[in-house]
């Protein structure tokens, strides 16, 4: 059919840009992390040189993007690993488990962190200012070049991509943390005495880093739990469907993540029954296309439906290229045979 053939192709086109696209969204993570790595070493070094819990917190907020850097750029290898038949769906949810895992890492050194910096208030300690001064400036231009770094070549759409999205805000919260400490350590430098700024600002950024994880929190326990994702709404989708000829009513219609941003789609959809011409056949020759026929009165009888092949696809079409739906199942419905089932739903479809 022309209109399979269309859908098809677009398909491809779409993988094949998607899978260009992933590949420049991992250089530029690669790259960041790479910087980001790099300088949360130094910081730890020069952290404990100067005495500084301050750069420590801030080295801790960088591991904080290193993890989530690392996750994005393991989820875009998994997803273009090939299925299999254990694992149906791919390995989409391994950048869930990856996320709780650094979640779990980062609060346990935050925590850590915030009893040292309680510790600091009781008995202050000696800090070098001009060593602090210096890490925390360097540390503000390195965040700066990684910002340039995930903005370049994406002036007009680096909120395309999620994970674009997601690491050019964690980086901005970098630039934040960073014009803090250097402030602190402007302060401690210029006035030793005022030592006390360095917990204060270790007490600030530890809460700062672990508001900065609840979202990612919040995002993996909607997807293990298969709630609907937030963006997409279930009546918009249903009304959508049903703006397809032939379509009279859609039942048990269910959304959920994969993981972030993979979605997947299964409904019942129920369609006019006299819209589909049927043509009996005593042999069939490839049964995947066949339903069963009822409305014969003849058990032996089936029908081949022009139409159920269409409406399939222009829900696939509606699904993925609307709402970015990649996994869709679609049961198609002939006139009264859903209702005993479906009918049970109606209500709660409703009241969503």
């Amino acid at each position: 059919m022309p209109h399979s053939s269309e859908c098809t192709n677009l398909l491809e086109t779409n993988h094949m840009d998607l899978r260009e696209h992933k590949s420049i969204v991992r250089n530029k993570l690669l790259c960041v992390t790479v910087l980001c790595i790099t300088f949360m070493i130094i910081e730890i070094i020069f952290g404990l040189l100067s005495n500084s819990l301050a750069i420590l917190s801030d080295a801790a907020h960088l591991l904080s993007d290193v993890a989530s850097f690392l996750i994005s750029i393991f989820a875009t290898y998994l997803s273009e690993k090939a299925p299999s038949r254990k694992h149906s769906y791919g390995f989409h949810r391994a950048e869930i488990l990856g996320a709780l895992l650094s979640i779990s890492l980062i609060w346990s050194l935050t925590i850590y962190l915030i009893f040292e910096a309680a510790e600091r208030i009781r008995n202050p300690s000696d800090i070098n200012g001009k060593t602090m001064t210096i890490v925390a400036s360097i540390g503000l231009v390195v965040n700066l070049i990684m910002a340039k770094t995930l903005h370049s070549g994406s002036h007009h759409n680096v909120d395309s991509n999620m994970n674009i999205r997601a690491a050019f805000l964690h980086i901005i919260g970098d630039i934040i943390q960073s014009l803090g400490v250097l402030i602190a350590a402007l302060i401690i430098w210029i006035y030793p005495e005022w030592r006390i700024a360095d917990p204060l600002c270790t007490f600030l950024f530890s809460i700062l880093v672990m508001f900065s994880t609840i979202s990612l929190l919040k995002n993996a326990i909607n997807v293990l739990m298969e709630a609907t994702p937030s963006h997409i709404d279930p009546r918009s989708v249903i009304n959508d469907f049903l703006n397809i000829q032939g379509v009279l009513q859609v039942y048990d219609l269910h959304i959920w993540s994969l993981t972030s941003g993979t979605y997947a789609l299964s409904a019942h959809v129920l369609v006019e029954s006299n819209r589909l011409p049927c043509r009996v056949h005593s042999k069939i020759a490839n049964p995947a296309l066949v339903l069963s026929c009822t409305c014969a009165n003849n058990e032996n009888e089936y029908i081949v439906p022009d139409e159920y092949s269409w409406i399939l696809s222009q829900c696939s079409l509606v699904a993925n290229e609307k709402y970015n739906i990649n996994h869709s199942t679609i049961q198609i419905e002939l006139g009264e045979t859903c209702r005993a089932h479906c009918l049970q739903n109606l209500e709660f479809e409703n009241s969503r």
